[in-house]
């Protein structure tokens, strides 16, 4: 039964090898009590630590009961690139702040919002009151809650610290985008981009609009070559030849390619690890942590990927072999991590293992993922809500008889509270199988975690930017900043990223080819189909002016024209890529 939440001193008990949750389920499983703690907590999502309940507020302990941080927060907390966003134990409208994972203050409570761009660039944002008819942020903390940026606050983050490096008014900042070490700061008065590098020193100015971010950790350019795609490295070395259709972005070390109409994968290094032979390769939720921080949310599943094949659902291993052979629908499947979700004809929920392994799971009113737990662990439910635990095979790890089981930030413990009221929480070991090292695990997070063998590129994307040409090359794998709009646009996204490295050589038709593209980018101001053609006119003949004299800005006008010809693609983007075009000439 659940009882009421108790405010208690914490007191810690280290427990010995001894001490195990013993089972009386289906597989012969017990775990190893690690720690017991005499308080009400769990662990803040996606970190080791725990937030417990005190006496006038909620502070931050380590899992052996070490304080870590004032007991002057709320209880709701939340981890981000290794800084644990808290609110302060009061009603001010500005009281939110950052601590590190060391509970030490990172950031000052005196912000209405907190927004971590990546692991090195955090935004501490002032908000005002405002009206329902002006407003930047609504409904924060309640109904008809209207709120207007005052200030924000630009942070660099570095071995647990972060330091203020500039503080913008309302009409300076519109958008953010961080890429690696750079950030992009669209001027709210003016439209207008600036990059930004570490010690917010300007190394590029006007690069264009701002859109999806690309992977820090990934120093790859996709570039075009007959109508093909390939990848180089930041240095222009051909990495992978051009043979797709095309290359999407990277996502936590992966990017999809496309061979005609089937898709597959390639890595950070530009290997291709799922052949472009499946209808489509499936993104999944509830991936191991990709370092050491960081969420996964992705392709590679511990070293499977989940395919599609003639709309049906299955997994393969990272050697190509089918593990688990697609025979359910796509639509009737919730793909987590390692597993999948089923629920078939009669109403039973079937988990789908990534190594071929299917289990009919009955007696239990819900299952649901547990976040950090990979898809090898799900919690259970009964009808009265109380807690268990099972493993991506179906077997019962932990019985349904607790009010809260929470699993840390490394996915290596779980937090048992059997009762709420009587202030004792537990800590297990998780099996060290499957959550350290099952299906290759290692593999896929060395991938993630550590720079590849770029460093040249690495040491690029950390040192001053020399200068506009060079800041392209540092700020993104994809080079976005010349090129940016195409990485929203279309599938296209990145394409002629290499081409916008180097500076366009000025030839005798500049002058005409900027004239032209000018016109077009005027013109789609009032975008519909018959300015769209006379756009496409436009765009052929500036083209056409530059010749073979600047083949970066020729294949940027064909990515325009391919856009211009694309159902739906949004005329900001197309005017974006013409305005990249223009600045290269």
């Amino acid at each position: 039964m659940r009882g009421n939440r108790k405010c208690a001193m914490m007191t810690v008990f280290a427990v010995g090898a001894a001490a195990a949750l013993s089972l009386t389920a289906s597989a012969e499983i017990s775990l190893e009590k690690a720690y017991e703690v005499a308080g009400t907590g769990r662990f803040v999502n996606g970190s080791n630590l725990l937030i417990m309940e005190g006496n006038s507020g909620y502070y931050l302990t380590s899992m052996d009961g070490q304080v870590k941080s004032e007991e002057i927060y709320r209880r709701t907390t939340e981890n981000e690139y290794g800084m644990i966003i808290v609110n302060q134990n009061n009603e001010e409208l500005n009281n939110t702040g950052a601590l590190n994972q060391n509970g030490q203050e990172m950031i000052p409570t005196k912000y209405g919002d907190i927004n971590v761009l990546n692991d090195e660039w955090t935004l501490g944002i002032t908000l005002k009151e405002a009206t329902a008819d002006q407003y930047d942020y609504e409904n924060l903390w309640g109904d008809e809650a209207y709120y207007l940026i005052d200030t924000v606050d630009v942070y660099h983050v570095a071995d647990g610290a972060a330091t203020c490096l500039a503080t913008l008014p309302r009409e300076n900042i519109m958008d953010v985008k961080a890429y690696g070490s750079y950030i992009n700061i669209q001027d709210r008065a003016t439209g207008t981009v600036d990059t930004y590098d570490a010690s917010f020193q300007k190394v590029a100015s006007d690069v264009g609009d701002i859109y999806a971010e690309p992977e820090a950790n990934v120093k790859l350019v996709v570039y075009r070559e007959d109508g093909k795609y390939g990848v180089k490295d930041a240095q222009g070395n051909i990495v992978t030849e051009p043979s797709f259709s095309m290359i999407g972005d990277f996502r936590y070390g992966y990017a999809e390619v496309y061979s005609d109409d089937k898709r597959g994968l390639i890595d950070g290094q530009g290997n291709v690890v799922v052949e472009p032979v499946y209808d489509d390769v499936e993104s999944l939720f509830y991936l191991p942590y990709v370092n050491e921080y960081g969420a996964g949310y992705g392709y590679n599943a511990n070293g499977y990927f989940a395919v599609v094949q003639d709309g049906k659902f299955g997994y393969i291993d990272s050697q190509g072999n089918t593990t688990m052979e697609p025979k359910y629908s796509e639509s009737a499947v919730e793909v987590n991590g390692v597993t999948a979700i089923l629920t078939d004809l009669e109403g039973n929920e079937r988990l789908l293992a990534a190594d071929g392994t299917e289990t009919v799971v009955e007696g239990y009113e819900r299952i649901v993922p547990l976040q950090n737990g990979s898809g090898f662990y799900y919690r259970t439910e009964d009808a009265e809500y109380n807690e268990g635990m099972i493993d991506w095979h179906g077997n019962e790890i932990i019985p349904c008889e607790n009010d809260d089981i929470v699993i840390s930030g490394d996915g290596k413990y779980v937090l048992v509270d059997a009762d709420y009221s009587d202030g004792i929480v537990e800590i297990y070991k998780l099996p060290g199988a499957e959550t350290e090292a099952l299906a290759e695990e290692t593999t896929a997070a060395a991938e993630t975690e550590a720079p590849t063998e770029e460093t040249a590129a690495a040491a690029e994307t950390e040192a001053p930017a020399q200068e506009t040409a060079a800041a392209a090359e540092t700020e993104a794998p994809a080079e976005e900043t010349a090129a940016a709009a195409e990485t929203e646009a279309s599938a296209e996204e990145t394409t002629a990223a290499a081409e916008t490295e180097a500076p366009a050589e000025e030839t005798g038709d500049t002058g005409s080819a900027k004239a032209l593209l000018e016109s077009a980018a005027t013109l789609l101001d009032n975008d519909s189909a018959e300015i769209r053609t006379s756009v496409k006119i436009l765009v052929q003949q500036a083209a056409a002016a530059i010749g073979d004299q600047n083949e970066a800005a020729v294949i940027l006008l064909d990515n325009v024209l391919e856009m211009l010809e694309t159902e739906g693609t949004d005329a900001a983007g197309i005017k974006g890529v013409i305005t990249s075009v223009t600045a290269l000439l």
